[in-house]
């Protein structure tokens, strides 16, 4: 699982060492149980995979195109002025930035980033916390529970937020699965020369 880099200065006194830390990522998101009890752990499971689905995919796509920047520009300067502008680019502009590098055909691509630009657009609105109240018929959950119910009994039948319905709403192997799949794209990425 572990990947390092290892840099040595020309005169071969100072060494330093990368190591991939997206591969961490992969790793966590591959850890993620996906059979649940309850719908508690199979939400915590979501936030989970939206959470290391979304670093791995940003942490790879930046560890791509910094190395491809490193590797085809002609100074170092150059490629970290370069890595400068780019680094903070969307994380869209930059998938295409890594596959349009080898100049190959992917009629899958285009589904693809939407699919993840869908996720990145979740993960804000539970980071930042970014969600619209959920409305619901009032009368007719006062009709089911009495006037006089308990408020434990509104919490139990009160309607989930629209995030946390979002993110139900797909199986989560399938979401898993999804990022793995993209990430294994984005390793075969080699550009062209």
């Amino acid at each position: 699982m572990r990947s390092i880099q290892i840099n040595l200065s020309t005169d071969a006194s100072n060494a330093t060492v990368h190591t991939r830390v997206e591969l961490f990522y992969r790793h966590f998101l591959e850890e993620i149980e996906t059979e649940h009890s309850s719908e508690d752990t199979l939400f915590e499971a979501h936030l989970k995979a939206i959470i290391w689905g979304v670093l791995y995919i940003e942490g790879l796509v930046n560890y791509k195109l910094y190395t491809f920047n490193v590797a085809k520009l002609s100074t170092p300067d150059l490629a970290d002025s370069y890595w400068k502008l780019t680094r903070r680019t969307k994380i869209q502009d930059k998938l295409d930035l890594v596959f349009a590098t080898d100049r190959v055909e992917r009629p899958w691509l285009l589904e693809a980033k939407e699919k993840f630009h869908k996720i990145v657009v979740v993960r804000n609105r539970l980071v930042h916390f970014k969600d619209v109240p959920t409305a619901f018929e009032f009368s007719v959950l006062r009709e089911k529970l009495g006037t006089n119910a308990p408020s434990s009994k509104w919490i139990e039948h009160t309607p989930h937020p629209k995030v946390v319905a979002e993110l139900l709403s797909e199986l989560i192997d399938e979401r898993i699965k999804f990022f793995l799949s993209l990430g294994d794209s984005l390793e075969n990425v080699q550009p062209r020369g």
